[in-house]
């Protein structure tokens, strides 16, 4: 026997936007002024410019900041997450680097108990802004 295969069926595109909207996080985006503390050979450092975008439980920073070591080498600093609501930062991970002339500093952003660090080698003790891009989740 030679049986037609049955057409498919497809649901209404409106019952398919219904169902695609309830698996779906709507970004929640906003400005907001970094808390900075120097930690490790640091003579300052002060926020410029930030934002961040929250989609789900992930978290994106990316904006500028000032800093100004006291000595070459390794210097450290931490900043407080804008957006926890109440939860925990479970794991971190960024960079921020400058196009400073006379500088080729890259450094790394991780998380440190509750907040993130930044950590970098500066090669030059003159004051420099950074740009920077770090992703953290929330728990």
């Amino acid at each position: 026997m030679n049986e037609t295969p049955s057409a498919p069926v497809y649901a209404a595109r409106e019952w398919y936007r219904f169902f695609d909207t309830l698996h779906t996080y709507m970004p929640t985006s906003a400005t907001f002024t970094p808390d900075l503390t120097p930690a490790v050979n640091i003579a300052a450092v002060s926020a410029g410019p930030a934002f961040y975008v929250q989609m789900g439980t992930v978290v994106t920073l990316t904006g500028t900041l000032t800093l100004n070591p006291v000595i070459v080498g390794n210097t450290a600093f931490f900043m407080a997450p804008p957006v926890l609501d109440g939860l925990t930062l479970s794991t971190a991970a960024g960079t921020f680097v400058t196009t400073a002339s006379g500088f080729s500093d890259v450094g790394s952003v991780v998380k440190s108990g509750g907040g993130l660090q930044f950590r970098i080698a500066v090669s030059n003790t003159a004051a420099a802004v950074y740009a920077f891009n770090v992703n953290y989740q929330i728990a």
